[in-house]
């Protein structure tokens, strides 16, 4: 991969279209749900409605059907039934009787007063009854304060049907039969009755029994045939229509229009809406404890949700918080974009290991071939001059073999970093064989070597060693420490040769819990800003530094690896222009 940034704007692409994408499904995943839920909101809302309408038509329902259902002639305070007798089964003649209206005393619940409007307008009611104390019918029954209420309110219906014209707001009657019976009307029928009334009682009076019981007979008879007559009459001349409610400004009326023959007039009542819309809202105030009743006018469009009673509209307002289902869809979401994000993650990490590993391969193969060339170049040309015969000087002959072999050290120590690398990028480093040994005697151990090397680069070591530290005892593999410990004296040796003091001291000093070995030098130093860079494989090559010194910067890396697994650690101290130290820091028991 010979252009890391080409695959990166690939992947970049490749992951924008990817989110773009899951982007565009989130949206549309959640503009679906939002919408199923708010359907489904709507739908409890509506179904709310629809039982709140069915319970307050129900609630309304008695008023409604009795005053709908309730006869034309209630409505005077006092009417003339249709058919009355004698004890002796005689028809009384009309108008010799009346019965005050059954409204006198009752007091229908949600209903103010009811009331008639004649022919002529005059407004009128059932309950109004002109000196009522001096009435002996209605004097004992009807309450002055009653009286005096009815009469207030018949006055302030007044007003209130001075307001709209209540007739042609109300549904006609249906129109008179078609084929009417002809001559025959209720006064005939009357005038009838009478007749035989009187004929009875003049049968009764000349005190024949047998006259009497024919005369009766035939009386009954006949009072049978105007009974069945007069209610001919009565369902062809009378005819009622529908009963609605009707507002009235802010008050609601429930009437209907009568026809008795060519006279029309219309009865109904004063609803007390004041009553009704709490007692109303209140059977409903499970469902919808924010719902409002307003008046609906007939033939508007003033939307559903209406009454089918009466002219009221529902506005429901929000409906009551139900539980909230569980957000199943944020969850699968979130889920999913989680693992988009940890596969793009672990994609790019991947890809970030594979380019850093091509990229390493190129910086490998480079270094080593720039590291073999020089070593190699020497030697071939010190073997070509030897075996040549070119060198007969001794001591120059001695001169070129110490230089290769040097060169073939410096190609050793390089073989062998570049195989330790490889086994630790691969996994199968050589497993170490930690042993008790005290660190005095661990320094001994690896001191000659370290003493060679400085000695090559015609530098000093100077080891100190304190008493303490020297003393304690350490669990580690001596051969790694070596490894360790020379390979910081190496670099020392490389990077610090041009320095006026070439010292390089080797201290060891206890810690806490550690024993620290310390390499110190008087070169030019790591500034603080590659502190931590030098510890990655082949830090030199991507610095550049000292090109002509050697080494592929695998040093400092398989050190650190190293020290790692004794369980130490190796730390960069005290970098600045006055030299660098590294220290090695291991536990002690």
């Amino acid at each position: 991969m010979s252009h890391p940034r080409r695959v990166w704007i690939v992947f970049a692409a490749a992951l924008l279209v990817v989110v773009a994408a899951m982007g565009y499904v989130s949206v549309v995943a959640v503009g679906l749900d939002r919408d199923r839920r708010q359907a489904k909101r709507q739908a409890e809302l509506e179904e709310s409605v629809r039982l709140a309408l069915w319970r307050m038509d129900g609630a309304l329902t008695a008023t409604v059907a009795q005053e709908s259902t309730r006869p034309f002639f209630e409505y005077q305070p006092f009417y003339q039934p249709n058919d009355t007798y004698t004890p002796a089964f005689m028809p009384v003649p009309r108008g010799s009787v009346v019965l005050p209206s059954p409204l006198l005393w009752q007091d229908p619940p949600l209903v103010r007063l009811h009331f008639a409007i004649a022919p002529d307008g005059t407004v009128s009611s059932p309950q109004v009854v002109a000196r009522p104390t001096d009435n002996p019918a209605v004097s004992g029954r009807l309450s002055t304060d009653r009286a005096a209420l009815t009469v207030r309110r018949l006055k302030a219906l007044k007003a209130v049907l001075a307001r709209g014209d209540l007739a042609s707001a109300l549904p006609a009657p249906p129109p008179a039969p078609k084929h009417a019976e002809p001559n025959v009307t209720i006064a005939a029928l009357d005038n009838k009755a009478t007749g035989l009334a009187r004929q009875g009682q003049a049968v009764l009076n000349g005190n024949e029994f047998n006259a009497r019981f024919f005369n009766n007979a035939v009386a009954n008879s006949q009072n049978f045939q105007y009974a069945q007559n007069r209610d001919r009459v009565w369902a062809r001349t009378l005819r009622e229509g529908p009963a609605r409610g009707v507002w009235l400004g802010r008050d609601l009326v429930l009437a209907r229009r009568v026809a008795r023959g060519e006279t029309e007039q219309v009865v109904g009542c004063w609803l007390d809406w004041s009553a009704m819309r709490p007692l109303l809202l209140e059977t409903i105030e499970d469902l919808l404890p924010e719902a409002q009743l307003v008046p609906a006018s007939h033939g508007r469009a003033d939307g559903s949700r209406r009454l089918a009673s009466l002219p009221l509209r529902l506005i429901p307002g929000p409906a009551p918080t139900s539980p909230d289902e569980p957000d199943t869809l944020s969850v699968s979401l979130g889920a999913a974009w989680a693992g988009v994000l940890l596969a793009a993650a672990a994609i790019a990490v991947m890809l970030h290991g594979v380019l850093a590993l091509s990229q390493r391969r190129a910086v490998f193969a480079t270094a080593v071939t720039h590291e073999l060339r020089t070593p190699l170049t020497s030697m071939r040309m010190y073997t070509e001059m030897l075996a040549g015969g070119h060198v007969t000087d001794g001591d120059k002959r001695t001169d070129y073999l110490n230089t290769l072999h040097a060169q073939t050290g410096r190609m050793c120590h390089l073989v062998e970093n570049v195989l330790e690398y490889a086994q630790v990028e691969s996994g199968r480093a050589a497993a170490t064989a930690p042993a008790d040994i005290t660190a005095g005697q661990l320094l001994d151990r690896v001191r000659p070597r370290l003493e060679q090397r400085t000695e090559q680069a015609g530098m000093e070591l100077l080891v100190e060693v304190d008493h303490d530290a020297g003393s304690r005892v350490l669990h580690a593999d001596p051969t790694a420490v070596e490894q360790v410990l020379f390979n910081l004296v190496d670099n020392a040796c490389k990077y610090a040769c041009a320095a006026e003091d070439r010292r390089i001291h080797l201290e060891v000093r206890p810690a806490r819990r550690t024993v620290e070995f310390s390499v110190r030098d008087h070169g030019p130093g790591i500034p603080a800003s590659e502190a931590r860079q030098v510890f990655r494989p082949f830090a030199r090559a991507r610095r550049d530094r000292a090109g002509t010194r050697g080494g592929v910067g695998l040093g400092l890396a398989i050190a650190r690896t190293a020290a790692r697994r004794m369980g130490g650690r190796l730390t960069c101290r005290g970098a600045d222009d006055h030299g660098a130290c590294f220290v090695l820091s291991l536990p002690h028991k």
